[in-house]
């Protein structure tokens, strides 16, 4: 057959279908064959480039190897390439890992949190995709227990900043750091937060925002260095969680409804923005969601000693690799391995399989947590593969 023969069974959607799935180097080999395959490119990358779905990581910071040693053993999934990356190295750091407290991701790095000896905890950066690990210098004093901390920026920028937050029965006390410094207690408020825990933690905007158990809303303004706790209380079947959504912070809670007939009874999930302009609480428009993807970690992983406290938790645009997953949540089950997903206009019966990610073995036992996409994905499969830098990498 010709060569212009068999380029003519192959419609452009189909060239595209194949191209959208290549590397960016053998995309540009591809597009070398022909002007209306050089045309398919030049569409892939105007319209679609961008990565947006988070990737997840399933670990085991303690697996024991073959030699009876313990090794540092995790597996990262690219939801875009539907393609797995099983990592086994004994990482010089994997002490650090271990009992170690998970707080939030950013930029494709994870911040973790350490107990050390009494009071003292330490606070540490790590990329799972480039296996950098930053370093905070010990934090002495804390009650580590029911503390909650996140961070600003990617932590290469020497203007991010890290909070970390904790109560006990008479104070609240706040603490910041930015690279390179030492932590400096901000605030030590007293009597008010007496009994209140922390539910979580979220930056958005100029401001780090923190959930309490009582249902109310506090915020720390990093450039005016001022706390601030907002009247009014969250509705009672708010989740204990915040995110951000355009410098903004999102609130999600369940909402009781029945059909016209009062038959039938479900939960319904609404949503409530904190407008920092007015500082007032407001239910956010379905309009505005459904361009949004949500992603939900378990508070809890059975049978897990390695994670203490929750997992991430954030919104994504649905642009890019989420559009197609526009208005739906996907969130880990507590029960099972599996990713659920199921509409921002769930009932309580609607979730079902995570369709993107559906491709995780089910029977994979190790707990998974997402990750925000790296600032630069395409150079992503790049790190992962060269073994000069993370050793003993392979694709599955």
């Amino acid at each position: 057959m010709k060569k212009q023969e068999w380029q003519s069974y192959l419609s452009n959607d189909i060239v595209r279908l194949i191209m959208e799935k290549l590397h960016w180097k053998d995309k540009f080999v591809s597009s070398l064959v022909c002007k209306s395959w050089k045309q398919v490119l030049d569409e892939i990358q105007e319209q679609d480039i961008e990565e947006y779905l988070p990737w997840v990581m399933c670990f085991d910071w303690d697996k024991k190897s073959d030699d009876g040693g313990n090794t540092f053993n995790f597996k990262l999934c690219d939801p875009n390439k539907q393609k797995s990356y099983n990592i086994v190295k004994e990482h010089p750091e994997r002490h650090l890992f271990l009992d170690a407290k998970l707080h939030a991701s950013r930029c494709g790095w994870l911040l973790f949190s350490k107990h050390i000896y009494d009071h003292n905890i330490i606070f540490f950066f790590y990329s799972p995709f480039t296996n950098q690990i930053i370093k905070f210098p010990e934090l002495e004093d804390c009650d580590y227990g029911g503390g909650k901390a996140s961070f600003s920026l990617d932590p290469t920028f020497q203007d991010c900043m890290v909070i970390f937050l904790s109560t006990d029965l008479e104070k609240l006390i706040i603490k910041t750091c930015c690279i390179g410094d030492k932590f400096r207690k901000i605030f030590d408020f007293n009597r008010e937060y007496v009994g209140r825990l922390i539910l979580d933690v979220a930056y958005a905007g100029e401001f780090f925002y923190c959930l309490f158990s009582d249902k109310r809303l506090g915020a720390f303004n990093i450039k005016q260095q001022e706390w601030k706790v907002f009247p009014g209380h969250l509705p009672d079947y708010s989740d204990s969680l915040c995110v951000a959504l355009n410098g903004d912070v999102i609130i999600p809670y369940k909402l009781l409804s029945s059909s016209s007939n009062f038959s039938n009874f479900h939960l319904q999930r609404q949503f409530l923005r904190f407008d920092s302009s007015e500082e007032k609480l407001i239910n956010e428009d379905y309009e505005v969601m459904e361009k949004q993807v949500m992603f939900l970690g378990c508070k809890y992983f059975l049978g897990c000693k390695y994670l203490v406290g929750s997992p991430t938790s954030f919104l994504v645009p649905a642009a890019g690799n989420a559009r197609e997953s526009a208005g739906k949540v996907f969130n880990f089950n507590c029960y099972t391995p599996r990713i659920a997903c199921c509409s921002f206009m769930f009932n309580s019966f609607s979730s079902g399989p995570a369709e993107v990610y559906d491709w995780i073995l089910e029977d994979d036992k190790l707990p998974k947590i997402w990750i925000h996409p790296p600032k630069a994905p395409e150079d992503v499969e790049g790190h992962l593969n060269n073994p000069s830098q993370i050793p003993q990498f392979c694709a599955s």
